[in-house]
């Protein structure tokens, strides 16, 4: 007799009876943990979209080998410790999330998922059981990747110049993986338009960024870094630009060059002035910098006209459109005025 919940056998059913190609049971967790995905699933083999987000999965049958027509596949934030070999036999998947998950041996059968768009692996826990050329090499064969999360699991090393192969990455997340240095492989990523580089221990980050032209959202928060890179101004289609909870004590000229700046965070760093070229970023809506030595009134933030928020307050509608500093002192008072946040 079967010990899947009843009420997930009746969804099971509804789904072979209508011939039903997605099935979703993401967040079931805490009403209906499922420590097994349920044997009936196997049989669907029209499936091409699976979500097991959140159900409190531990081990994963070789069945799952069964499922040949899904191209979307959900296994975030469970409790798996070894994927089955037979994840190499989804060679239609498109999209695998295996986020949060305490994995101790890196799937090596990935390497024939070359259909790949998206593959999320960060945040999983035991990051040293994966051998830093086996993640690389690996994840270097899939090169139609666009979008990859490597986020607690990457190691630095000779391997790593694998992922150059990856041409196609427009999104890579880096986060939180103690890197000192940037790796770099990145240069060549020059189809990259968001990269997270924070939570790590950058203390220098060279010129190795200055070929990404084409970043929109550049991530570098959380870091050790006092000072930037001139070449830093050539990312000129950078819209979003967080550079907060660093050491900084100066920011170079040429990022007056950063027109398309639409956010900028300084937050919770050492800066004491910033150049005059800050006035050039004209479109910039949101402007994060308290908990630094800074004032309104004896930098060039006082010319910047279009904000609509500042240091997380929201500018009222009246002084909207008119250079920061011609708002009353009292609110500029306010702006200037340290407090936390969570940032984004």
């Amino acid at each position: 007799m079967s010990s899947t919940p009843k009420h997930i056998l009746d969804l099971i059913q509804v789904a072979k009876e209508q011939n039903l190609k997605e099935l979703d049971f993401s967040d079931t967790y805490t009403k209906y943990p499922l420590e097994v995905i349920p044997p009936e699933i196997f049989t669907l083999t029209d499936l091409t979209k699976l979500n097991l987000y959140n159900t409190g999965l531990k081990t994963i049958s070789e069945s799952l080998g069964n499922l040949t027509n899904l191209e979307y596949l959900n296994l975030g934030c469970n409790g798996i410790i070894i994927l089955p070999k037979s994840l190499g036999n989804l060679t239609n998947l498109n999209d695998l999330n295996l986020r949060q998950n305490p994995l101790i041996v890196f799937p090596e059968t990935l390497e024939n998922l070359t259909n790949l768009t998206e593959l999320y692996f960060g945040l999983n826990r035991d990051i040293n059981n994966f051998p830093e050329h086996t993640v690389s090499e690996v994840i270097g064969k899939l090169t139609n990747l666009k979008k990859l999360d490597l986020s607690c699991i990457f190691k630095p090393g000779s391997s790593s110049e694998n992922l150059r192969n990856l041409k196609n990455l427009t999104h890579l997340s880096l986060c939180a993986n103690r890197l000192k240095t940037l790796p770099n492989f990145l240069d060549s990523l020059t189809s990259l338009t968001h990269l997270g580089l924070n939570s790590n221990r950058l203390n220098n980050i060279s010129d190795i960024l200055a070929n990404l032209v084409n970043l929109n959202v550049l991530r570098l928060d959380s870091n050790e870094l006092r000072n930037l890179p001139e070449s830093l101004g050539n990312i000129t289609n950078l819209t979003k630009l967080d550079l907060s909870e660093n050491k900084l004590i100066q920011i170079p000229e040429s990022f007056g060059n950063l027109t398309n700046l639409t956010e900028l965070y300084l937050n919770n760093n050492e800066l004491k002035n910033l150049p005059e070229s800050i006035q050039n970023l004209t479109h910039l809506k949101i402007f994060n910098f308290y908990n630094n030595k800074l004032t309104i009134n004896s930098t060039s933030i006082s010319k910047l006209s279009n904000l609509i928020k500042v240091n997380d307050i929201e500018i009222p509608k009246q002084y909207q459109g008119i250079p920061l500093g011609e708002c009353p002192d009292s609110f500029l008072l306010k702006l200037e005025a340290n407090k936390e946040t969570d940032g984004w």
